[in-house]
């Protein structure tokens, strides 16, 4: 379970530092994500983007593909640490 928290941290850390570094692209464009057509699009653009880029980092960095990291989620789920 140890080695599942530290994918899962790596996971969305990277995650969340892409949806930051898009959310700043949009802010630098002039683009209002307030505005719903705006954040809709980068809602997609980020979740599509930032998941790309963990799944890579999970493989580039500790060799786990995202159907293991996910089926070691289900797996351990109930792991209070791990659930959380």
């Amino acid at each position: 379970a140890e080695e599942l928290i530290k994918a899962a941290t790596l996971y969305f850390e990277t995650l969340t530092e892409k949806m930051v570094e898009i959310a700043k692209e949009y802010k630098a464009a002039g683009k209002d994500l307030k505005d719903p057509k705006v954040s809709q699009q980068y809602q997609m653009e980020a979740s599509s983007d930032a998941n790309d880029v963990a799944e890579e980092k999970l493989k580039s960095e500790m060799d786990i593909v995202m159907s293991d990291f996910r089926a070691a989620v289900d797996k351990h789920s109930r792991v209070p640490a791990v659930g959380q």
